[in-house]
């Protein structure tokens, strides 16, 4: 497919977000760099601090796709910039602010140990509670870390990701925020037990794609998710819901998945009333299709 014209029109509408991200972080760059050129320094902390949650998210985006260079430059201006209103929150008080970008910095991993030391001493010395209020962030960045994910339950791996959403500016419940429609999307496709419970032939082959599942690591945000009977080889696949592609009463090629294939099936076969799916089971039972999947590579 990637070979075809049709390949390299579907690669260019992809890349044409992410440059027009490009295009708008450069003038944020050049915005604030003109501010901090005139010692505004009261509003290029208003303004950043609005915008490094996006910041972060961007930098996320940017490992997979840019080159070695801007991803060097990016992160060094990021690791300044952040410092730089991280000390400012502790010297006009504002050790809530503080703490918040602190944590948002240990969970982009934005320091290593010897900066993380040297930072916060550095903001003891003007504040001494500034070192409590840090040290606590990073006990609850300690406690999230030593809990496995897959251990949490569906509901509460969806809501990481829908907190994780909103701090990154991406809020699901916001119908009038783009990337937080994505996010709603993947919430909604996260857990598919009401489709498979049906047949334990059925399986969904996840297939992220795009900024949002690039930032968030939610397999279930953008991209093309299939259905398929890995008994028949019948594949669906969709950008959209996976609740609509395989119980659909249209007619004709749009059909639901379940009409087409399932309705008069002899090897049809239940899956336990209490089963339920999880990411676990998802990442234990893909291997065991793992040629078929490979088939379906240049989807």
């Amino acid at each position: 497919f990637s070979e075809f014209p049709e390949g390299v029109l579907f690669r260019m509408q992809m890349q044409a977000p992410y440059l027009r991200v490009c295009t708008s972080l450069k003038k944020i760059i050049d915005l604030l760099g003109l501010i901090a050129a005139k010692g505004q320094y009261n509003i290029f902390y208003d303004i950043y601090t609005d915008c490094v949650p996006s910041l972060l998210h961007y930098k996320a985006v940017q490992q997979e796709r840019g080159s070695e260079e801007a991803i060097n430059y990016f992160s060094e201006w990021l690791n300044a910039t952040l410092k730089f209103c991280l000390t400012y929150a502790v010297l006009v008080g504002n050790i809530h602010r503080a703490a918040k970008l602190y944590s948002l910095a240990l969970h982009a991993q934005l320091f290593d140990a010897d900066e993380t030391t040297e930072l916060k001493l550095q903001l003891s010395s003007i504040d001494a509670s500034a070192s409590t209020t840090l040290d606590e962030e990073e006990k609850n960045y300690n406690a999230e870390e030593k809990i496995s994910f897959l251990d949490l339950s569906n509901d509460e791996q969806k809501n990481y990701f829908r907190d994780t959403a909103r701090n990154m500016g991406m809020d699901p419940d916001d119908s009038d925020n783009e990337l937080g429609r994505i996010v709603a999307r993947g919430r909604q496709n996260y857990d598919p037990t009401d489709i498979l419970t049906d047949c334990e032939h059925l399986f969904v082959e996840y297939r992220p794609g795009g900024m949002v599942a690039n930032a968030l690591r939610m397999h279930s945000a953008g991209g093309m998710h299939m259905l398929l009977c890995v008994k028949h080889k019948h594949v669906h696949g969709t950008g959209n819901l996976l609740s609509e592609l395989y119980d659909s009463s249209s007619q004709g090629p749009f059909q639901g998945f379940k009409q087409q294939h399932c309705g008069n099936c002899s090897d049809c076969a239940p899956r336990a009333p209490d089963w339920k799916w999880s990411l676990a089971w998802q990442w234990k039972e893909r291997p065991k299709h793992e040629v078929f999947l490979s088939k379906l590579n240049h989807w």
